[in-house]
This record gives C-alpha cells, sequence and structure tokens, in this order.
C-alpha cells in the first residue's frame, strides 16, 4: 500500500469511529435496564457552546428503583430534578459523546480529501515545526508523506533548533532498519550524515540492534562522521569496529535483489568495501575482529580478512592470513581473487617468503606461477628478472602484473572477487 494523506486520515478516523462504536456498545451492555439522572435543566446560552456536542451536563444519579408517582413522573433526590417519565432518563452516565467526534473525523476526512491542498501536500509547508516534529517522532515512516517530506527539507536547510534535531535523531536512525519503504534509508543515510556528531551516541546503540542493515548502515554513517570529523578527536569505538568486520561477509549490500513477494531495492552502501579501507587503518585494534573473521564459516569474510591482515602486516596474525591466501592464488574459478592475494603476499614482505616456496611446488599453474611472480618481487631488484615474469602472469588479462598493484590500486580501481556459493548477490561482485 503507498502511504497518503488520505490513507492516513481515513485509517485515524476509521479508528475513532470503530472505538466509539465499541465504547457505546459497552456501555449499552453494562447499563442496560438502568435509569441515570440527566442533571437540573440548563440555560437557554449553554447550547450556543461548541463542547455541548461533545459533553453534557450530568447528575448521574442512579433512579433504578426509586417509587414512580400515579401520574408516572419521579424526582431525583440527588439534584431535585423531577421527570415527566422514566424515559427522560439516560441510560448510561457517561457526560462524553463519543460518536460525535468519531463522525466529524470521517466528514473532515472526507472533505479533505476533495481539497487540492490536502492532496498535493501544500498545507505542509505552514505547518509548526512543534507538529512536524511530534508527527515525525511518533508515525516516523509510516506517517503523512507531506510532513515528512517537511521535516527532511526543515532538517537539512537548519531551520531546526539543536534540541529539535536531538528529539528527530532516534526517527531517522529508525528508518535504517530493512523494511518494505523504498529509499528511507538511503535519506535516512543523508540526514544522519549531515547531522554528524550529536548523532553518534545513538548511532553508536544502534550497532547492537537486531537488524543486520541497521547495524551495518549504523556503522557506514559512523564511518562517514569520523571522515569528516578527523581533527576533532572522534576515535572508533570497538563495538564499530567489530560491525565493521561483519560486513566483510557475503551479503545483500549494496543492492537486495528482493523475492518474489516483494520489489528490489537499492541500497548503494559497499560494506565490505568500505570496511577493508577503515579495517586497515585500524590493524593493531581490529586484531581480534580479523582473527575471529578469518576462522569464521564464510568464504569472502575469510578471504578479505586475510588480506586485511597481511597488508596491515601484523606477525600475530599472518600465520592464520597465508593460508587463505595461497589457496586463493589458485585457478579455482573464483574472479581475480589471485590478484588481490599475490598483492597482499607482496605487502607482507620477508614474513611470505616460506609459504610462497611451498606454492612455488603446487601442481597448479596459476598458484605456482603466481607464488614465483610474487616471490621474483621479495627476493629481486624491482629492474631485475622482467624477462621471466612475462610468461608467469596468468592472473589477469587488464593488468600487465596485477602482484606489483598497490592496496590503493586494487580498492580503486579493480572489482573484488565474487563468491557466488555464499551469496545471492555478493557485494564485492564485479559491477
Amino acid at each position: 500500500m503507498r502511504y497518503s494523506y488520505q490513507v492516513s486520515a481515513g485509517a485515524l478516523a476509521c479508528a475513532a469511529a470503530v472505538a466509539a462504536c465499541t465504547v457505546a456498545l459497552h456501555l449499552f451492555r453494562m447499563h442496560r435496564g438502568r435509569r441515570f439522572c440527566p442533571g437540573p435543566r440548563s440555560p437557554w446560552y449553554a447550547f450556543l457552546s461548541p463542547l455541548r456536542l461533545f459533553i453534557l451536563p450530568r447528575c448521574g444519579y442512579n433512579l433504578s428503583g426509586l417509587p414512580i408517582a400515579s401520574c408516572g413522573s419521579l424526582t431525583c433526590p440527588e439534584c431535585g430534578r423531577k421527570l415527566r417519565d422514566i424515559t427522560q432518563a439516560r441510560t448510561h452516565p457517561s457526560r462524553f459523546r463519543w460518536h460525535r467526534p468519531a463522525l466529524i473525523a470521517i466528514a473532515l476526512a472526507w472533505f479533505l480529501s476533495l481539497t487540492d491542498s490536502a492532496r498535493t501536500g501544500q498545507w505542509s509547508e505552514h505547518a509548526p515545526d512543534w507538529l512536524i516534529i511530534a508527527h515525525r517522532v511518533v508515525l516516523g515512516k509510516h506517517g503523512i508523506p507531506s510532513l515528512n517530506q517537511r521535516a527532511d527539507h526543515r532538517l537539512s536547510t537548519r531551520i531546526f533548533s539543536q534540541d529539535q534535531i536531538d528529539w528527530i535523531i532516534p526517527s531517522y536512525i529508525n528508518d535504517l532498519c530493512n523494511d518494505e519503504i523504498p529509499w528511507n534509508a538511503d535519506s535516512a543515510i543523508a540526514h544522519l550524515t549531515r547531522i554528524g556528531l550529536p548523532a553518534v551516541p545513538r548511532l553508536n546503540a544502534a550497532l547492537d540492534s537486531s537488524d543486520y542493515q541497521q547495524r551495518q548502515l549504523s556503522a557506514h554513517i559512523l564511518r562517514q562522521i569520523l571522515d569528516n570529523t578527523a581533527y576533532t578527536g572522534f576515535v572508533p569505538s570497538d563495538r564499530l569496529l567489530a560491525i565493521t568486520t561483519e560486513g566483510l561477509r557475503s551479503d545483500t549490500l549494496p543492492f537486495d535483489p528482493g523475492d518474489d513477494s516483494r520489489p528490489s531495492h537499492g541500497l548503494y552502501v559497499n560494506n565490505a568495501r568500505e570496511g577493508m579501507d577503515f579495517l586497515t587503518r585500524f590493524p593493531l585494534r581490529a586484531q581480534p575482529h580479523l582473527l575471529r573473521a578469518m576462522r569464521s564459516g564464510d568464504a569472502q569474510a575469510r578471504f578479505l580478512a586475510a588480506v586485511i591482515a597481511a597488508q596491515a602486516n601484523p606477525p600475530t596474525l599472518f600465520s592464520e592470513a597465508a593460508p587463505i591466501l595461497v589457496s586463493h592464488m589458485k585457478d579455482n574459478a573464483i574472479g581475480e581473487d589471485a590478484k588481490f592475494a599475490a598483492s597482499a603476499l607482496k605487502s607482507a614482505g620477508t614474513l611470505a617468503i616460506p609459504c610462497l616456496q611451498s606454492a612455488a611446488r603446487s601442481p597448479d599453474d596459476q598458484q605456482r606461477n603466481t607464488a614465483l611472480l610474487v616471490l621474483l618481487d621479495l627476493i629481486t631488484e624491482p629492474t631485475e628478472a622482467e624477462s621471466l615474469r612475462r610468461p608467469l602472469q596468468h592472473i589477469s588479462t587488464i593488468y600487465f602484473d596485477p602482484p606489483r598493484l598497490t592496496p590503493a590500486d586494487l580498492n580503486t580501481y579493480a572489482p573484488f572477487p565474487d563468491f557466488p556459493a555464499t551469496a545471492l548477490t555478493s557485494d564485492l561482485a564485479p559491477r
């Protein structure tokens, strides 16, 4: 269903009508057969008050069981009101007419749905800030679209005060969840990144969410804020490093292919590519998370964590990373993974020589030739043995000498490998 002003107003009116009918039925069943005093007669000018439509004066005294005169009249012992007969008494003691606000709400919603201002949302331009904030906080993404758009506009144009921004931040963080509303997460990412440091405490709390997409997008925004505020002393938390490492695995980001029951949604956050760049900047603090990723059951997470470990060159992790990287130098039908493995092993320097020497004796032609290429770089001068390198290059048809690519070149210009066996749409697939 597409959310609109008519749908929201109609749903509110119907809910009020149902509530009024339910209350009326309950009162009728509870007070059936009982009569209550309507109270003293009101002066004529009391009928001019609009509240008279909804609120009635009452005495509320229970007249059941009182003696009735021969003429059929009876007198209330509480207020002295004399009734001509018992039919003038009320059947319930309530003062509020519940059905009338519901009927007025339905009529008002119907009238507004016929006006151009309501259909186009122009009326929201004149809505006060407190109404827009309250609507965004209470209804969030399920509210009136024109009011939500107005909240986005006033937030982006810095009309809201800092206190109002603090109130509205949680509603945008809720939009990061995996749901059925297209593009609301993209909009929330833009606004939360623009808010910056005031959103950091709540984004850190969202890292503990049970929703995978909300965790990953919160980590994405925190990384963006960290890059934008590099000189303010903001440093990543250990939880941010853990969630970033979690994002190295195969998943449906940056694109959700959907299924037969719902349309596909695009979400262009390359969490694995972005996570590689981020974790390489904090190799010492990320060591326990990288170690856990290299021992996980996800092939993509193991491989990328090994690449990061080798590029960062911490000796404590290389013993775990080396076997993973050496295995990816084989001809294994995974696109261009040997290129990344070779570059990472070259970055590790002399630590990689023993495992490369073992791989140089492999029966797999691609693994053997790739290991020899890296060994030539590690044990000879850069200008030596150029004639030996050319026949060994069987990794890529795009690059002349892939093992000599730097990590920055790999992440900037080359597609990441694809792991079709572990993901519907790998976030590292060539695009």
